[in-house]
């Protein structure tokens, strides 16, 4: 596939998200096949007045993005600021396998008042216990989001046990490009050694991303007193307790499809748990294709 295509490819997709990307960030998240600076950058002087460029960064003609401010950079460090409070409180938490920041704060997007979105991956025989936990902690410290308490405060909308770590069978057909993304721009912020195991679990995304396990991350292990929290609600106890919790919980989890809404997929069972109200990969699928198709290219031919 010509270069062109793929650098066209690439900048839809971040345009859409309202991101302009530098040329190292086009070259790590670069769709389908990779490729050096400097085919890049002839790449774009090809595209010509199609590709916008501002400050060594690049979009689409005609998208609207957001580009980074002394205020936006500052509401940026103060979110991950709390990131980091919530995470000294979690290493002390059991059965956490990893946490990882996903979406708008991951990607350099988020709002002032935008949430912080977390992935957590537990142990497999304790999804519920974890979420217990998780919830309840981050709660009493004023770091959960809940009601119209947003701002700044961690989603914790998804979550996964370490026999569910391969995220391909909740991808929309025919291809889904914002999960391949979404994946490849996780940010690890607790890792037990599983993060590794995330990434081969999810080789599928380098179809779409082949650079995408290029960054390396050093996030903090679970603390001490997490292991010996995890002997107290080990054997037959923590087995009762987690088996009253999965029935209790997955009790209150309405997954019915909505008929207005028919994008979200809320996933509730003993292995996964996703409540995104309002997801939209196929909304924002549908802009990607519409920016690709004003560059000149065909968008199925970029992703085949």
């Amino acid at each position: 596939m010509p270069i062109e295509w793929r650098v066209a490819g690439t900048l839809a997709w971040f345009s859409a998200l309202g991101r302009a990307v530098s040329l190292s960030e086009l070259e790590r998240l670069l769709l389908k096949e990779p490729a050096d600076r400097a085919e890049l950058e002839k790449a774009l002087s090809r595209l010509g007045g199609k590709v916008h460029e501002r400050k060594g960064r690049y979009w689409v003609k005609g998208a609207t993005v957001h580009h980074p401010t002394a205020k936006s950079d500052r509401a940026y460090r103060y979110k991950w600021w709390r990131v980091g409070v919530a995470v000294g409180l979690l290493r002390q938490l059991p059965f956490i396998r990893m946490a990882a920041v996903g979406n708008t704060l991951a990607d350099h997007t988020a709002g002032e008042d935008s949430d912080i979105d977390l992935f957590i991956v537990t142990d497999p025989k304790r999804l519920f216990t974890t979420r217990l936990l998780v919830t309840a902690v981050l709660q009493v410290f004023g770091l959960r989001r809940h009601g119209k308490k947003i701002a700044n405060r961690m989603c914790l909308s998804f979550w996964a046990t370490t026999k569910h770590l391969d995220l391909s069978d909740i991808a929309f057909e025919p291809y889904d490009i914002y999960l391949a993304y979404w994946v490849a721009g996780l940010r690890p912020v607790l890792d037990s050694g599983t993060y590794s195991e995330f990434l081969k679990a999810n080789r599928w995304v380098k179809s779409y991303v082949p650079g995408y396990a290029d960054a390396e991350f050093e996030p903090p292990a679970p603390g001490r007193a997490a292991a010996w929290r995890e002997k107290l609600l080990s054997g037959r106890f923590g087995d009762r307790l987690e088996k009253r919790l999965a029935k209790f919980q997955l009790k209150r989890i309405d997954t019915e499809p909505r008929s207005d809404e028919p994008d979200v997929r809320i996933i509730a069972d003993r292995t996964m748990l996703k409540f995104h109200e309002k997801e939209r990969r196929k909304v924002y699928r549908t802009e990607w294709e519409l920016l690709v198709r004003s560059l000149g290219f065909d968008p199925k031919h970029i992703v085949e």
